[in-house]
């Protein structure tokens, strides 16, 4: 039997209380899925089949990507928690330091390494390029931090 992680739930609505917004998130629903094809619910902790960059991730670090997904503000949580990869990519991009270095703890630094090996123009700002090359130790102090992702327009 493999686990499987449905992104694709629809997720409550937001409720206002006192003049202020509230997002109700409801922990993501590990399920996982038998060789007939239906579904039943897994435990905490579980691995789940969806991958970034051939990373299982654990409902631990849906959860986070779920709570953090309000850095991708256009898009609802079930819409950003289709691309972890970009998702990570804006919250190592934006966020402050306590979302970052939750970000770190709960995903390590080869996953955010992958991030950065895999980003596409326009997912980094030039200071946040630089600063996570120099914070996951890819580049020496001393050293240039290697061109950002650009478009190649010639083609």
């Amino acid at each position: 039997m493999r686990t499987v992680f449905n992104p694709f739930t629809i997720g409550t609505p937001p409720i206002q209380t006192g003049g202020q917004l509230i997002r109700r998130m409801s922990a993501p629903r590990p399920r996982s899925s038998s060789s007939d094809g239906s579904l039943s619910n897994a435990g905490p902790g579980k691995k789940v089949q969806v991958r970034i960059r051939n990373v299982e991730l654990t409902t631990e670090q849906w959860e986070l990507l779920r709570r953090l997904s309000h850095y991708m503000w256009w898009k609802s949580p079930d819409e950003a928690l289709r691309r972890p990869e970009r998702l990570m990519a804006l919250i190592m991009d934006l966020a402050d330091w306590e979302d970052e270095s939750e970000l770190n703890d709960v995903f390590g630094d080869m996953a955010l390494v992958s991030v950065l090996k895999h980003a596409e123009a326009g997912w980094f700002r030039p200071k946040s390029w630089s600063f996570w090359h120099y914070r996951l130790r890819l580049v020496a102090f001393d050293e240039e931090v290697p061109p950002m992702p650009r478009r190649d327009l010639s083609a």
